[in-house]
């Protein structure tokens, strides 16, 4: 089965099984764990568990992936070219001229996006599939061109899947990263990261994230909205600063590296600052940064919430109660107690029972009831 990275960066956590590495711990008490973000592809693949077969010679597993792609570029070719020829039928039929501009601008990108596939340039996104399209006359050949669209990547990351699967060496990764600056395929560079992930000790040196990270940099070059893409690498990079200050010898790259995860954050920030929820993740992203090795990387933290909170919907409940739990947390490593009890009583203003945010205020108010335990 292949996961999503930012899925098995939750899930493995600190538990991750690389020889060189050691990871900094997280804080349990108030559930602070490494951020669960959405799944950076559109794939998902899910298939019952098979028998290993014998691994591949490079160039077969090159030409798995080329066939598959030209196959890809095949249906997506198809997929457009039908809905264009629906969308010039539909609009010739229009008896409300005025309605012509939306027909228009749609044919414009599926031209486009018709001549960037025919010339194997990238395409982030397929004209026509955004969730507010609302041309009614189209509604049924609409469907047929997403669901085409869809099956198309799913065949095609089911290929990249069952290649990766006899690649014992990494042969598939080595190809990439050897032209890695002119890479558009985002569904092979996603499946390498898992790849990678499982197989650190091909990287140089064993255990340095070297491969993930270098692929997350190409990736987010593409889609510098992917959000998670930015937190799941900045992990990676203090994670890998921890290894280093512990023992240089046995991790020699590292050096500086906390400091390049919170570049990298910002780089996402800038990409993404109307997403609440890539904020929130990339305080979370470093709490354990900010909690066991430098305590100045709280000010980023602070800074990441206060741009969750301004752009967090205001129907979106689960999110405002964590940013503001976080907040409160945060203040309260700050010593700054205060803010921290507003921030938790802002909570029960959403959530007059969130247990969380009851009990820190009662500890809070009444220090002589406190727990022993601490954040």
């Amino acid at each position: 089965m292949y996961f999503k990275l930012s899925v098995c960066l939750l899930c493995l956590g600190l538990l991750a099984p690389f020889s060189q590495i050691t990871l900094a711990q997280t804080d349990g008490h108030e559930g602070h764990n490494h951020p669960k973000g959405e799944p950076h592809t559109d794939s998902q693949i899910d298939e019952p568990e098979q028998k290993p077969l014998p691994p591949l010679s490079k160039q077969q597993l090159i030409d798995q992936v080329l066939t598959g792609r030209s196959i890809l570029k095949d249906q997506r070719l198809t997929a457009l070219h039908t809905f264009t020829q629906q969308v010039e039928k539909a609009e010739s039929d229009l008896t409300d001229k005025d309605q012509r501009p939306v027909y228009d601008q749609l044919l414009q990108g599926l031209n486009r996006n018709i001549q960037f596939i025919t010339d194997n340039q990238y395409v982030s996104a397929f004209a026509g599939t955004e969730e507010s399209f609302a041309i009614e006359p189209l509604s049924e050949a609409h469907k047929t061109y997403k669901d085409a669209l869809d099956k198309a990547a799913q065949d095609y990351a089911t290929v990249v899947a069952k290649a990766l699967r006899r690649d014992d060496e990494g042969h598939l990764g080595t190809w990439v990263k050897s032209d890695l600056d002119n890479a558009i395929d985002t569904e092979l560079m996603a499946q390498l990261m898992d790849w990678y992930w499982h197989h650190g000790h091909v990287d140089v040196p064993p255990g340095s994230f070297d491969s993930i990270i270098k692929l997350t940099y190409r990736y987010v070059q593409l889609e510098p909205t992917a959000g998670t893409m930015y937190c799941n690498a900045a992990w990676l990079l203090w994670s890998r600063w921890v290894s280093w200050k512990q023992d240089p010898e046995k991790m020699p790259v590292g050096e500086n590296d906390d400091q390049t995860a919170i570049k990298f954050l910002i780089q996402g920030r800038k990409a993404c600052i109307d997403d609440a929820a890539y904020h929130h993740e990339a305080a979370m992203t470093v709490w354990g940064l900010a909690r066991f090795h430098n305590r100045d990387y709280f000010n980023f933290i602070l800074d990441s919430l206060h741009l969750a909170e301004k752009a967090v919907k205001p129907d979106n409940q689960w999110l405002h109660i964590r940013i503001r739990l976080t907040l409160g947390h945060t203040y309260r490593q700050l010593d700054d107690l205060d803010n921290a009890l507003k921030a938790y009583r802002t909570v029960l203003e959403l959530d007059p029972d969130q247990e969380v945010a009851k009990r820190i205020i009662d500890e809070l108010e009444n220090p002589s009831k406190a727990s022993e335990k601490q954040i």
